[in-house]
């Protein structure tokens, strides 16, 4: 148990490692983006214990019993993808949790998508299940390149153990593969900082 929790330990330091922004916080990340190559982690849209899935699979594992998004959330993910959009940053794949919030997050902001289900909510009491699973995203960001952006739609504990970044909801967090397998943090944007100037 010892062991498992030093590993845990060396792992988060490990992780803040790539995570110093690129960045400064008023720096403009958009024509970054343009040029393609970046992984965009996505937070979904907030969420109501009580709500209904408006998706067309909402009897996916019972999204009546799941967090679901209000219409706060759903109009969050809308606007954000119509920034996306309107900004003409290109999107080449969109991987979401199979969670009904995260699929209706993806399915509202981007319209195709694939359910990926290492981005499921990481489990809090298998730290080797949570390590293997941190270690396969991270790959899947490691390798990406080309003139496309990828999208991760995914939960505030993957973000979290990812970029050390705590994110709220529809919050976008922008990572850069080095080419060496590994990816450095660019820039978090919360709803407020990428409706700017939209």
């Amino acid at each position: 148990m010892i062991n498992r929790i030093c590993s845990w330990l060396v792992f988060l330091f490990a992780c803040a490692i790539p995570a110093t922004p690129a960045f400064s916080a008023g720096a403009d990340i958009w024509p970054a983006l343009k040029q393609g190559g970046h992984v965009i982690l996505i937070r979904h849209g907030a969420v109501d214990n009580l709500s209904k899935s408006s998706s067309p699979d909402a009897d996916f594992e019972g999204c009546e019993g799941q967090y679901n998004l209000t219409d706060e959330g759903r109009e969050q993910v809308k606007q954000l993808g119509n920034v996306l959009r309107k900004r003409k940053i290109p999107i080449g794949g969109v991987l979401a949790s199979p969670m009904c919030r995260t699929r209706d997050s993806a399915r509202i902001a981007f319209g195709a998508f694939r359910a990926w289900p290492l981005l499921e909510p990481l489990p809090e009491s298998d730290l080797d299940d949570r390590q293997q699973r941190i270690d396969a995203i991270s790959r899947v960001i490691g390798d990406h390149k080309g003139r496309e952006n990828l999208v991760l739609i995914t939960h505030q504990p993957n973000i979290d153990a990812l970029t050390l970044e705590v994110v709220d909801p529809a919050t976008i967090v922008v990572v850069k593969p080095d080419g060496k397998g590994g990816f450095k943090l660019i820039r978090k944007l919360s709803p407020n900082e990428w409706r700017m100037d939209r």
